[in-house]
């Protein structure tokens, strides 16, 4: 299932189908099967029915699990306010987010507190709170090692 802005979307559907200018109903439905090109590189990503009627199942109760992200953030946002050394997440006002995840950064050089990894540690083994690195800096990954063209501490 594909949503978002209509160019990123024809980019997805044309990536999703190995890179092939049309789609198999475009082919087989003028039976021209061989009348395509391969215009991009790409792979084939296949949903099956039941994967996508879930998917549609789950698509009508958004509101609902989005709202209740909300509120649950909105909690976060309260009890975490003023906390020394944490920065919170910022929704611009013209963004509405479906919190998915609810991302703290945390500063010791601020406060001098404690650094990141004990945060989390300290949260998992005395509260039972699970957290992750969710996203690490591209260029410490080692595909990209050495293509960084600047510092990037």
């Amino acid at each position: 299932m594909i949503t978002g802005r209509g160019d990123l979307v024809r980019k997805a559907r044309l990536l999703g189908r190995h890179g092939i200018d049309t789609s198999a109903w475009q082919r087989h439905g003028r039976r021209r099967t061989a009348g395509y090109d391969v215009t991009a590189p790409g792979l084939k990503y296949v949903m099956s029915d039941i994967t996508a009627a879930v998917g549609l199942a789950q698509f009508r109760k958004l509101p609902g699990f989005t709202a209740r992200r909300a509120q649950i953030a909105a909690r976060y946002n309260r009890e975490l306010a003023g906390l020394p050394g944490l920065v919170l997440p910022v929704i611009l006002d013209d963004v509405e987010s479906g919190w998915f995840l609810y991302p703290v950064l945390i500063n010791p050089a601020n406060t001098g507190g404690p650094a990141r990894d004990d945060v989390a540690a300290q949260l998992l083994t005395e509260h039972q709170i699970g957290t992750s690195v969710h996203f690490r800096p591209v260029h410490t990954l080692a595909a990209y090692q050495g293509t960084a063209r600047c510092p990037c501490p």
